[in-house]
């Protein structure tokens, strides 16, 4: 990873003890180290399951894994029966090269739309940390709250404090898109991280993460006009990009916080992802992520 030029690791969930005894090993070894930014994510059946995100299983897990991530990091912490996690001696300290923590490796429409439309959880929240604005969704709500629990879980015990977010995508984005939009792609909902505010007891900052798929080759198209008249100069000049530097750009004119790409891929697939275009190989593949990577860039995001 190091030798082919990439400075960080992102990991879904809690790994074994050994993936941090190896990363404390490689960092103490070389003189540029790999940075890690962990992730915290919940089993598949409750994620495409048919409740929401207050069953016991989904926020009650990441919290419980957020905690124990803190721990993992600083080298403090046993596991013996991990759930969604790894198990383990944890007794490397690799705090000094983690950037931060990422909760969830996708999120289902199902569930956020079953959370947001749900009369059990709360709507607004104000913890020492991170709140809500007025806008939240309840899904918002529940993000904001875990980011404060991890956040407050370290500040207390370690007296440190590190990047956090959650993990978004083009079908869950903050933009109203018409009907016909939302039926093809299955974009139930606007997820906004400009929604959950940092109080100023948050020394480290926070961000918001994208995890890039496919996307429709006209989405400015469809962007509703009362989306179109609330983004205003925002768009200016979009549409004379290609899609994605166009997407892109527009994510990072909109947020007013720093933007990375968690996650980005090009299928190899004997069957074409998108109607029409021929399946890539492995070099095309390949050099699609560098043009992507170069587009990450060129939008001003903190990283891809």
């Amino acid at each position: 990873i190091g030798e082919m030029g990439a400075n960080t690791v992102r990991v879904y969930t809690i790994m074994d003890a050994e993936f941090y005894e190896a990363l404390y090993d490689y960092n103490t070894e070389h003189s540029q180290p790999l940075y890690l930014l962990q992730g915290l994510s919940v089993p598949d059946h409750a994620n495409y399951g048919a409740e929401d995100i207050y069953q016991a299983e989904f926020v009650d897990l990441l919290k419980e894994n957020g905690i124990k991530s803190v721990d993992v990091i600083h080298g403090k912490r046993v596991i013996e029966l991990g759930n969604h996690s790894g198990t383990g001696w944890y007794r490397w300290d690799v705090s000094p090269w983690t950037i931060g923590y990422l909760l969830g490796h996708e999120w289902d429409s199902g569930i956020i739309a079953y959370t947001n439309y749900s009369t059990q959880g709360p709507q607004s929240y104000q913890g020492t940390y991170f709140q809500t604005a007025p806008e939240a969704t309840r899904f918002e709500t529940a993000m904001a709250q875990l980011m404060d629990t991890i956040t407050d879980y370290e500040s207390k015990k370690y007296k440190q404090q590190r990047l956090i977010s959650f993990i978004n995508s083009p079908w869950d984005d903050p933009f109203e898109y018409e009907t016909l939009y939302n039926t093809r792609f299955f974009s139930y909902n606007q997820v906004d991280m400009e929604h959950i505010l940092p109080t100023s007891e948050l020394k480290s900052g926070y961000f918001a993460a994208y995890r890039l798929q496919y996307l429709c080759p006209d989405f400015q198209t469809y962007l509703t006009q009362a989306q179109r008249t609330a983004l205003g100069d925002l768009l200016t000049g979009l549409e004379d990009m290609d899609l994605y530097s166009s997407y892109l750009e527009l994510l990072s004119r909109y947020h007013t916080m720093p933007v990375a790409a968690v996650g980005f891929g090009f299928s190899t697939s004997r069957a074409p992802v998108v109607e029409g275009q021929e399946p890539l190989n492995e070099q095309e593949q390949g050099q699609a992520l560098v043009e992507m990577w170069q587009k990450i860039r060129q939008a001003d995001w903190a990283g891809g």
